[in-house]
């Protein structure tokens, strides 16, 4: 400004307070800048016979630029333009467009000159692990005794800051070992009032900040610098970051490392599988009827693509790819409620009822200790080439993008899925260099049945508890048996009520459990594991309520009205039990006939029986007692007939009991009965 003062005194130039724009701390490539913009509109009006600018730097950083202003928006409006550090005066029409092509060039040369020398000096200060940028969190700038800036300050080294390394080992924490969602590690820091990460302007943690720092390989150790670089838009009038193939320049520095090498690459394994954030929010709190414990995990089998979240309030699953085809592999939807009931019930039948689980854990920890926890060469070396022909993989897929949206989606799946698997081999790479120094204790069958009760006791919370970290502790659970990929199939017919889903997953607990003991990898294909989600059939649910009432002598009736339900479906019952047993269900008359009591209601002659036995011991005629009782003579002789039985004795014959008997008529006159 004092330079343009100058020559307006020296040329007789007027200059006016309100007509002078600055601007500071901004780009000089970008457009959209306060006081360029106000000089712009000031143009338009008119009032202006002369614009002074410093040089041809201070009014873009490109040369098209510079020249495309001056002509378009000054020149032609017939206002005269001056660049007074340049020399350069639009008056002298023969020269000025000459002499501001050349500025504007060496401008912009001596820009990016001035770019690699800045680049060369950060270089070598991360080399003498100097502060030479933003400092990230978890670190801090100690001065270093002797060595000023060139703004006298002091120079400084970067050294752990105590209370937000132990914020950075939390974060990583949560998101590994209690398997919380970035989401819920987001609200625990806000909700816990954790100090907030540097260039934060919105006065608390957001998303992208976690997400960031999760993935910082400084908190590994591995300092590098130029990861990416700044690409300016020209015509989007904005910078954005470009990754480069390779850091400028890195460094592995040991004494600033946060958290060990295994938490690390189980963090980029997670990381690299973790499902694409979308969906609408749920407008109700009905979280049992949309369990989200198994989101993410089931995947088609013939697609191995992920199942979505859908249908009528979001308590469905399905498969993306099927959806949009006309003859469907999976055509039938997943309740999600249901998935999870299926699951959990799976799971906890796994941890309680295999009984040789404790044995076997202890006998693959003492194998583990008796190889004294050295890398097995072939395995690490299989590792390796897998790493190496993923790695290949994605380059690949890099460098032959698809020109069309449909190609470059499908690319990008490809990419994710790619990048996900080589995390997941560089976990087990880390795991196995990591056992060298490890010591190994062999557990105790006490501590390994405490492990796996604490185990059924978190998918016991599943239903008592609904909030993010109980869904985490139990997904985790969940993961440790299956290895947290469920595969669904097509079952049964396209018909209501004819289809459903299987799932197929590999029971990964025995070496979960020793990983969990030995802190290495413990590999094993594990044992396959097949679950129908489908409700069981009414019929299907009262089997074994049937077959046991049925064992206890009762009727098909009675049966029926203890179990609240009709009788046809006592009998679709019972077959079901028997096909269950690979018999042939028994025919209901035969069944009936073996029964001691075959009718729900005693008959009249069994309901008489116990008054006529009564009678008859007195000595009565079969007749006497039958106009006592008001009776048929047959029914007695039926009732008595049954009092025997019951009693374990053989009825005598009529005619035997009548000679015996003192009185063998009736005095006076027959009667009718």
């Amino acid at each position: 400004m004092r330079s343009c003062r100058e020559f307006a005194d020296m040329n007789g130039i007027d200059i006016v307070d309100e007509l002078i724009f600055s601007d500071s701390s901004v780009r000089g490539c970008r457009t959209r800048r306060p006081g360029f913009t106000a000089l712009c509109s000031e143009l338009e009006r008119g009032e202006i016979d002369i614009v002074l600018i410093f040089s041809t730097n201070r009014l873009y950083r490109k040369t098209y630029k510079s020249l495309q202003f001056v002509e378009e928006e000054i020149v032609d409006r017939g206002i005269r333009c001056v660049f007074v550090r340049s020399g350069i005066d639009t008056a002298d029409t023969d020269r000025w467009r000459q002499l501001l092509h050349l500025h504007a060039m060496m401008d912009e040369m001596v820009v990016h000159m001035s770019v690699s020398h800045i680049r060369a000096a950060h270089e070598g200060m991360l080399d003498q692990e100097l502060v030479h940028g933003t400092v990230t969190f978890g670190f801090r700038g100690v001065a270093v005794s002797g060595q000023k800036t060139k703004k006298n300050n002091a120079r400084r080294r970067f050294e752990i800051d105590p209370v937000q390394a132990e914020w950075v080992r939390k974060i990583f924490a949560w998101y590994v070992d209690d398997g919380l969602s970035i989401s819920a590690i987001i609200r625990k820091l806000n909700r816990e009032k954790a100090p907030l990460p540097p260039k934060c302007t919105t006065g608390q943690w957001t998303y992208q900040a976690v997400r960031l720092l999760l993935g910082n390989q400084r908190y590994d150790g591995l300092w590098a610098y130029g990861v990416t670089k700044s690409q300016y838009l020209n015509k989007q009038d904005y910078v954005r970051q470009v990754a480069r193939d390779e850091p400028l320049r890195t460094k592995q520095i040991e004494r600033l490392r946060i958290v060990d090498h295994v938490m690390w690459l189980r963090t980029q394994e997670r990381l690299a599988n973790e499902p694409r954030r979308g969906g609408r929010t749920a407008k109700t709190e009905d979280r049992k009827r949309r369990p989200e414990f198994l989101n993410a995990m089931l995947r088609c089998k013939e697609h191995q693509t992920r199942m979505h979240v859908g249908g009528a309030h979001g308590r469905y699953y399905f498969c993306p790819i099927c959806k949009r085809m006309d003859a469907p592999v999976l055509y039938s939807m997943l309740n999600r409620e249901l998935a999870w009931k299926t699951i959990n019930q799976e799971c906890a039948s796994l941890l309680l009822e295999d009984s040789e689980l404790v044995d076997d854990i202890i006998a693959c920890t003492q194998a583990f200790v008796e190889r004294a926890q050295r890398p097995d060469p072939g395995q690490l070396k299989k590792l390796r080439s897998q790493e190496a022909e993923l790695t290949r993989r994605i380059q690949f897929i890099l460098a032959n993008c698809g020109a069309s949206p449909d190609d470059q989606s499908e690319d990008a799946a490809a990419l994710a899925d790619t990048r996900g698997r080589r995390a997941s081999v560089q976990a087990k790479i880390g795991a196995l260099e990591d056992a060298e120094s490890r010591v190994v204790k062999v557990p105790t069958n006490d501590e390994i049945r405490s492990f796996l009760n604490d185990l059924v006791k978190i998918l016991q919370l599943s239903s008592e508890s609904n909030d993010e970290e109980s869904t985490a502790r139990v997904r985790r659970v969940i993961e440790l048996i299956t290895g947290g990929i469920i595969d669904l199939q097509q079952m049964g017919e396209r018909k209501a009520q004819r289809g459903w889903l299987q799932g197929t997953f590999r029971n990964h607990l025995l070496e979960s459990t020793v990983n969990h003991f030995t802190g290495g990898i413990h590999h094993g294909d594990g044992v396959g594991v097949t679950v129908d989600f489908r409700e069981p059939a009414p019929a299907e649910q009262i089997a074994d309520d049937a077959k046991r009432l049925c064992d206890e002598g009762l009727l098909m009736k009675e049966i029926a009205v203890r179990l609240n339900c009709s009788r046809n479906l006592i009998t679709k019952a019972l077959k079901i039990w028997y096909e269950r047993q690979g018999e042939s269900p028994p025919d209901g008359r035969t069944r009936r006939s073996s029964l001691k009591r075959k009718h729900r209601e005693p008959p009249k002659d069994q309901r008489a029986a116990d008054a006529v036995k009564r009678l008859a011991d007195t000595g009565l005629l079969m007749q006497e007692i039958a106009e006592k009782l008001n009776l048929d003579p047959n029914t007695v002789t039926k009732a008595l007939r049954f009092a025997h039985e019951q009693e374990g004795t053989i009825a005598p014959d009529g005619r035997y009991r009548r000679r015996s008997l003192a009185r063998k008529t009736t005095k006076g006159k027959r009667k009718s009965v």
